[in-house]
């Protein structure tokens, strides 16, 4: 049978049996027919369900009188055995000759002996968990024990005989239900009201999002957008309770599952402990580890796997995903990549908040808009502070971010707007180094991903001026050390169209040249467009869903005859007609702008902008 303890609250703390001194002893046996004269009553938490506790007797006393004794009044003397009460093993540091010997048998009403007597008064000095669990060894709790009594908060209370007593939580605690147990011992003389206090973890997730073409890189948010092989920044948060130092162990698990469109860097995690809200201004860490540095399986270890049970069901979003898992077994260990206690000598403060950073990547196997690529985490915690089995671990909701990548298909036709073959193009994408002054600015052109899936479709390393694109007869016939040729993308047959197709982009300004023309046809003008990102606040509001939304209407800037075809479904991929004429060459593209919506748990934000717009909710970090 599990046992569950907890550390008293710090408003009961003084009621505890280490803080309460014991009023002399005599050597007689005591009459076990003491009279229940003394009550017990736990008060209800709000917002939470009742919890029933065990009430295991350890020691019975006699109050003391006012009348007697002002000074020690609802204290207790003549200090006795309970009910379940045994004589654990000689404590470390206790001599020999202040111990009874090992044949000591306890009998319930027998008087205590005055040295077990001094070494539990000397507990009063230790640190509240260390008092705990010295007292808790005197608790005879083994299979088959029966308690003294149990309670229910929110009850009347039990009546109990005076004394020393356990009040062991045997609730039923459930996944997501932002509960824990609580175990206290608390000294009776006459009636104990008790108003437990409960918190536990919470736990939630970021992603960063980086706007190519402007430099600017967001805080930490729910929901973004990136290009196939963007590296994308994730971090994951948990906050421990705020009595974190009455737990022995401490063990915590951050798990977080990745759909099959984005691919984890497992070498890229790195943990950090603070001692303030990590989003609170000038909050730096205490401790920073990066865990593929760390080496020590007895306090962390590392995995992964594919996706299970619901989640692998066909239609899940995470169907084929990974997950991923963060195992900590014990933060109160200084030995552990998280620890979460003191770090110098005569420092009593605890950290309460863990986070692990670590980037994706976006890859080739990500859904184009609707429903994006989502990721999800919760952290496993213990409720038992004197285990750290995984049986004792609950889980907290999870918490979801988005990230969306969109696709632009370009349909070749004649100015007739019949299909026309034989087209090349290359797409460039204008990147900007940095935010502030100075900033560089290029343009790198968009790679087919081909089988490589984590492939960046934005080269990193061949970049273009504006000029150099502008001058098209000069680029296509550039030198091999910017071969244009590896970047272009064919009009190919589909659906009764000769498309080019790009997939995987993201917010941004874009130039779309036309390389290789059909014979007999003038290059069409360069054609200038621009996807443009538009964040909106909901208060902090978690995430829990994202889509995409019509209307759909995209715009070249050198607007002429719109001709090109409305995407009804709000999947994220558009389409435009692209033009060749035999005539004059004169501006022939057709217009092509989109406003795209997300709306992300009910909420809708409504965006007026030329060019694609995409309406973002995103949270304060």
């Amino acid at each position: 049978m599990k046992k569950v303890w907890k550390g008293a609250a710090a408003a009961i703390a003084a009621l505890s049996l280490g803080a309460t001194g014991f009023i002399g002893a005599s050597s007689a046996y005591a009459d076990d027919s003491a009279e229940a004269t003394a009550k017990i009553q736990m008060n209800k938490v709000d917002g939470q369900k009742e919890h029933t506790y065990n009430v295991w007797q350890i020691f019975t006393g006699t109050p003391v009188s006012s009348t007697e004794d002002v000074d020690n009044s609802n204290k207790l003397t003549d200090i006795k055995w309970g009910s379940n009460a045994k004589l654990p093993t000689k404590p470390a540091g206790v001599e020999d000759a202040n111990w009874p010997e090992s044949t000591y048998q306890v009998k319930v009403g027998a008087v205590v002996p005055d040295t077990v007597v001094q070494y539990i008064e000397s507990l009063s000095a230790l640190p509240q968990k260390e008092r705990q669990a010295a007292l808790k060894a005197f608790v005879n709790d083994a299979e088959g024990q029966t308690a003294y009594e149990t309670v229910t908060e929110g009850a009347d209370g039990v009546k109990v005989v005076p004394g020393y007593y356990l009040l062991e939580d045997t609730t039923t605690i459930d996944d997501g239900s932002n509960d824990a147990k609580g175990t206290y011992i608390v000294d009776v003389a006459t009636q104990q009201q008790i108003s437990p206090k409960r918190n536990t973890v919470e736990s939630y997730k970021k992603i960063k999002d980086v706007a190519d073409s402007t430099g600017n890189t967001t805080d930490w948010v729910d929901v973004a957008d990136h290009d196939f092989g963007d590296t994308i920044d994730y971090k994951l948060t948990a906050v421990l309770p705020d009595n974190i130092a009455d737990y022995t162990y401490y063990k915590i698990n951050f798990v977080d599952t990745l759909s099959k469109g984005l691919t984890l860097d497992s070498n890229s995690a790195t943990a950090k402990v603070w001692d303030v809200d990590p989003t609170s201004n000038g909050a730096t860490p205490k401790k920073v580890t990066p865990l593929n540095e760390y080496n020590n399986p007895a306090q962390y270890s590392f995995s992964t796997d594919t996706t299970t049970g619901a989640d692998a069901a066909e239609g899940s979003a995470y169907k084929d995903g990974t997950v991923a898992k963060w195992n900590f077994t014990d933060v109160l260990n200084a030995a552990s990549p998280a620890y979460v206690g003191p770090t110098n000598e005569g420092q009593t403060a605890f950290a309460r908040w863990i986070t692990i950073e670590y980037t994706a990547k976006l890859n080739g196997n990500a859904v184009i808009g609707n429903p994006g690529n989502p990721n999800k985490f919760h952290v496993k915690y213990n409720t038992n502070p004197y285990s750290n089995q995984d049986g004792d671990l609950k889980k907290t909701e999870d918490d979801v971010n988005v990230d969306f990548t969109y696709e632009v298909d370009f349909d070749k036709v004649t100015k007739a707007h019949k299909v026309l073959a034989g087209a090349k193009f290359v797409l460039f994408k204008k990147f900007v180094s940095g935010e502030g002054e100075p900033q560089t600015v290029n343009y790198r052109p968009y790679k087919t991903q081909g089988t490589e899936k984590n492939q960046k479709v934005f080269s990193d390393t061949t970049a273009f001026t504006a000029e150099e694109i502008a001058a098209v007869a000069d680029l296509v016939n550039m030198d091999s050390t910017k071969p244009i040729q590896d970047y272009e993308v064919e009009a190919t047959q589909a659906n009764g169209q000769y498309k080019a197709q790009f997939p995987g982009i993201d917010d941004g300004d874009y130039i779309l040249v036309e390389t290789t023309v059909p014979d007999g046809f003038n290059r069409m003008q360069n054609a200038t467009f621009t996807i443009q990102a538009t964040e909106s606040v909901n208060n902090g509001t978690a995430s829990t869903a994202a889509t995409i939304t019509n209307p759909i209407n995209i715009t070249f800037d050198k607007t002429q005859q719109n001709s090109a075809t409305i995407d009804g479904n709000g999947n994220g991929t558009f389409t435009s007609l692209v033009e060749n004429s035999k005539d004059a060459n004169l501006p022939s593209t057709g217009g092509m702008g989109t406003v795209v919506l997300y709306t992300v748990g009910g909420l809708i934000v409504l965006i007026a902008s030329v060019g694609l717009a995409v309406a973002l909710r995103r949270r304060q970090a």
